[in-house]
């Protein structure tokens, strides 16, 4: 970086002899008045940054604001009146992702601004409903979406849920109906080849004995499969879990085993895979857990719990969209109280709720994610500290 200092009697002929020194792209770092000499102007300039650098314009553009944003500099060139475009997320694997707007305190005013004229909902409705889902860490661009959403629905759609005591809980249902509809996995009338992904210790294992066991319940054929042949006492877990069932528990190494095991089972029973946790920034773990996702005989779930940081979860739900999931279980319900992030996870990585668990218990709790549910869980604690 090149730096000089300019002295001039007005800042205006200090700037003229900036640019013509170090071009449009340098940047004031500092300005003294001197009342003897006029005015010291010290400038500097990225030096790779020159007449004949064929760096793309955008990239020239991004690198003055970046020493602006980190300097508290000055751009000498007030003629882009449009702030440059954010930077991408850090590269990682997936460098893809699309950038996530901080947390702001006054989302809810903000969002509420563009849609408290417009649709049936009465203003004090929409303030209520912005003011919850902020406090459920909901983020700026989902917070958008459901308020586009709430703007939209009509009186028609909150007849079907009368039953709420009041019309903030009636117009809530509607906006989660309409927003994040359910799709249950369909156990008790149809068979699939379920493969449970998600990160490490996210529930996978538990989550596959509850639908095994559901299964049993409802006399359901289905056969369980673990690859999660990594996780000290893993298989053993689960392996305890089946034989109480009266399951018999296969284990695959690796893909073609997987495949050889569904091969020889009837494609009107269900089957349950249970996978290893893996970190979804690592792209050798993600692309050894792509073998098994991206098999045509399976069908990817992702198991996520409540409660996570609602910044982190929609990275984390992409890179598993990306292996095919388009559906989601959630997990811990019973352990949250803010539950923003699932709401940011399924938005950004356009999945589908079908069911919640809401304990360690085998038996029981495996519910559809319906738009009443979301509705309590989201309604029940609005106004904790």
């Amino acid at each position: 970086m090149k730096m000089r200092n300019f002295t001039a009697s007005t800042i205006t002929l200090a700037i003229e002899q900036v640019r013509e020194t170090l071009g449009e792209d340098a940047v004031i770092l500092s300005t003294r008045h001197d009342p003897e000499h006029g005015v010291h102007v010290t400038a500097a300039c990225d030096d790779r940054i020159n007449d004949d650098d064929d760096t793309h314009p955008a990239t020239q553009q991004w690198f003055t604001a970046l020493n602006a944003k980190h300097t508290d500099v000055i751009p000498i060139n007030p003629q882009h009146e449009e702030p440059p475009e954010k930077p991408s997320v850090r590269e990682h694997p997936f460098a893809h992702f699309e950038y996530v707007p901080p947390p702001s305190d006054n989302i809810a005013n903000d969002v509420r601004a563009e849609t408290i004229y417009s649709g049936e909902v009465q203003p004090e409705i929409v303030a209520s409903i912005s003011q919850i889902l902020h406090y459920h860490g909901v983020d700026n661009v989902t917070m958008q979406h459901m308020m586009r959403t709430l703007s939209s629905l009509s009186q028609l759609d909150i007849q079907t849920h009368p039953h709420y005591s009041s019309m903030a809980e009636r117009w809530m249902d509607a906006l989660m109906a309409a927003s994040f509809p359910p799709l249950p996995l369909p156990l008790r009338h149809d068979s699939g080849r379920y493969l449970f992904i998600g990160a490490s210790g996210v529930g996978k294992t538990l989550t596959t004995a509850k639908i095994a066991s559901y299964c049993v319940k409802h006399r359901r054929p289905v056969h369980v499969i673990s690859t999660d042949n990594k996780r000290a006492g893993g298989v053993e877990q689960l392996a305890a879990i089946t034989d109480i069932l009266g399951i018999t528990l296969q284990v695959a190494d690796n893909k073609l085993a997987l495949a050889r095991m569904l091969s020889d089972i009837p494609l009107a029973e269900t089957v349950l895979i249970d996978s290893s946790g893996i970190n979804p920034y690592d792209v050798y773990e993600v692309r050894e857990l792509g073998h098994y996702a991206h098999m045509i005989e399976v069908t990817p779930i992702l198991v996520m719990p409540a409660g996570t940081d609602p910044y982190e979860a929609p990275h984390h739900a992409r890179a598993f969209a990306d292996l095919g999931a388009k559906h989601a279980i959630v997990t811990r319900i019973d352990t949250a109280r803010r539950f923003g992030s699932i709401l940011n996870a399924a938005y950004a990585a356009k999945l589908q709720f079908s069911h919640m668990t809401a304990s360690e218990k085998i038996l029981g709790s495996l519910d559809v994610c319906s738009s009443e549910y979301l509705t309590r869980l989201i309604m029940d604690y609005p106004c904790e500290s």
